[in-house]
């Protein structure tokens, strides 16, 4: 093969590569539904995972499995039973803090697709953000600044 051949060829796999880095974060990124929508509970899987049921559409429901962005929350299956009994803590902690909300809404709802039922996102209430209440109560802490420092 000629110089040229393979230098075609290095440049298509070039393209392709950076069409399938750039989908890849876009992904990431993806916000079908901007805004805040009004939002009820369905249950509450852990401190920092939520099933919700969201207005996405006026008059149009969509359940999400909502994970918390850019927290760590104590794991129930941790080894520690210390831990154990603070992600249980946690746990309860969001259960009453959903329940004791008038009014809920997630907001900046990042998904892989319009069509994905698991997304990260925010939550309030009118008694405030849920992350900001877990971590002023001890039961999650930024993500960012995550050691592997021990919850007790």
């Amino acid at each position: 093969m000629s110089y040229k051949i393979f230098k075609k060829i290095a440049m298509i796999s070039a393209i392709a590569s950076s069409i399938t880095l750039t989908s890849q974060v876009m992904a990431q990124d993806y916000s079908p539904y901007p805004g805040k929508l009004s939002a009820q509970v369905v249950n509450v899987l852990s401190a920092s995972t939520i099933n919700i049921e969201a207005e996405t559409w006026p008059g149009y429901s969509k359940t999400f499995k909502i994970s918390l962005p850019d927290v760590q929350v104590p794991s129930s299956t941790s080894e520690k039973i210390c831990q154990r009994k603070l992600a249980e803590q946690a746990l309860a902690f969001t259960q009453d803090f959903l329940a004791a909300g008038t009014t809920i809404t997630v907001s900046d709802l990042k998904m892989e697709n319009s069509s994905s039922q698991s997304a990260t996102a925010k939550i309030n209430t009118n008694q405030g953000s849920l992350i900001d209440a877990l971590k002023s109560h001890g039961f999650a802490r930024s993500a960012e600044n995550a050691t592997e420092e021990p919850w007790c």
